[in-house]
């Protein structure tokens, strides 16, 4: 007898012989056994039997550099709490920036993490700090902290500035099998901006960004990367200049890059009423920039859309915009977003969406892929197409409310996830 079977989802998994077939899926001890079409009327017993039928069966989905509250954020939000998130919004696992207080860089800190996640629906993967403190002066102990688990490094939401520090990181790193994940922002230019510069926004009176912060450190990246030979991951790329930039780079494997789904979503006239919600870091562009982005994912030239969640409390949004923190909490409701403001409104392709959030992002950080087939691991996110609903906030979600109150209704609905051998979800 088998441990479950998952009847009548329609299988999305470019990869599979049953690729937009109607199927039932046998899982046992957390493998997939057996796959049948799902005409077949003789369903074969199983201890716990999911009705599935209108929904859509993909690989699972990776929230793709989170921030993680614990240790020394709890009042913003916990790990358990951020689970939650991701398995409403039909993600598998979740990769966590460093950034906690203090900051993840020693062995010890990350076993812990380890251990205080494992019971949790979601796998949990860490990165750790490439820097001691994440101040960008000094090499953390990365061979160690490789052996004891360590997805990848970074120093999250203070990237690395300094060029002599880049290779070195980068030559420590190349003996593995990680790689180092920066965002591309140059401080020297940056300004601490709480906008992007624009013609529209010079006249604010606010501090802003110009695109050189971004291209400018872009190409320092590119250049140290290359000359090193070692794996480097950039993200997010929040610019058409950067994407005029990277054509030059295609040939360099090693060389992969993501934006951020804000950046897919919003642009900089979110700002212009001065709402600290979409006060984000780096800040949002254009629509210019945004459809620009929208077009690099669907032609390959952006290998993967990250989910930067970002819970903040009350005290830190609920203020005068210049002074308010940047980031965005949107992890509960990533993939119908995704799906509303791109697949519908944009004609971006879903299978191309899956890709991006899913086996993209395990290509980029040498995870295994899932593919939906028998012999290979069951670890599946599940979903269906809906009339409009409009999305219901619960507490579970997150002790911060940071999140964008005026979504749109969506036209997606996450059923559940298939997880560590067992079926999760919110019902």
């Amino acid at each position: 007898m088998y441990d479950y079977c998952i009847s009548h989802t329609t299988l999305l998994d470019t990869s599979s012989e049953w690729h937009q077939q109607t199927v039932h899926i046998y899982i046992h001890q957390g493998v997939i056994v057996k796959i049948t079409h799902a005409q077949d009327s003789n369903l074969s017993k199983a201890h716990k039997s999911i009705e599935a039928k209108g929904t859509f069966c993909v690989p699972g989905l990776v929230a793709f550099l989170v921030d993680l509250p614990e240790p020394g954020f709890e009042y913003r939000d916990t790990l358990s709490n951020v689970s939650n998130a991701a398995l409403a919004s039909g993600f598998t696992d979740i990769v966590f920036l460093p950034n906690s207080s203090p900051v993840l860089q020693d062995s010890r800190s990350l076993q812990a993490l380890q251990q205080q996640t494992k019971n949790l629906p979601i796998h949990c993967h860490f990165t750790c700090a490439i820097t001691k403190n994440a101040q960008g002066k000094e090499l953390n102990e990365i061979l160690e902290l490789y052996h004891n688990g360590a997805i990848a490094f970074t120093d999250g939401i203070q990237p690395i500035q300094e060029p002599e520090i880049l290779i070195n990181a980068l030559r420590y790193i190349k003996p593995t099998n990680s790689l180092l994940i920066q965002i591309p922002i140059d401080f020297r230019i940056f300004y601490n901006g709480n906008i992007s510069e624009s013609p529209i926004t010079t006249g604010f009176g606010l501090k802003a960004t110009p695109i050189l912060a971004e291209t400018l450190m872009l190409q320092l990246l590119l250049a140290c990367a290359t000359y090193v030979g070692s794996p480097i991951h950039i993200s997010p790329i929040t610019t058409a200049h950067s994407l005029e930039i990277l054509k030059t780079y295609d040939s360099f494997a090693f060389i992969t890059t993501s934006t951020a789904l804000e950046y897919l979503i919003w642009d900089s006239n979110a700002v212009l009423n001065f709402d600290s919600t979409f006060k984000l870091h780096p800040p949002l562009q254009s629509s210019q920039h945004r459809q620009a982005l929208i077009q690099a994912l669907i032609e390959d030239s952006v290998d993967a859309i990250a989910i930067r969640h970002s819970p903040k409390s009350l005290e830190e949004k609920e203020v005068e915009y210049e002074y308010a923190l940047p980031g965005m909490l949107y992890l509960p409701f990533a993939l119908p977003l995704a799906y509303q403001i791109l697949c519908i409104e944009n004609n971006f392709p879903l299978e191309k969406l899956i890709d991006k959030l899913g086996n993209s992002i395990r290509k980029i950080l040498n995870l295994p892929t899932i593919h939906i087939a028998p012999g290979n691991e069951a670890k599946l996110t599940l979903f269906q197409k809906t009339e409009p609903t409009p999305f219901q906030w619960q507490k579970r979600y997150s002790k911060s409310s940071n999140y964008p109150h005026q979504l749109p209704p969506f036209e997606l609905k996450v059923k559940g996830i298939f997880n560590k051998g067992k079926w999760f979800s919110e019902q």
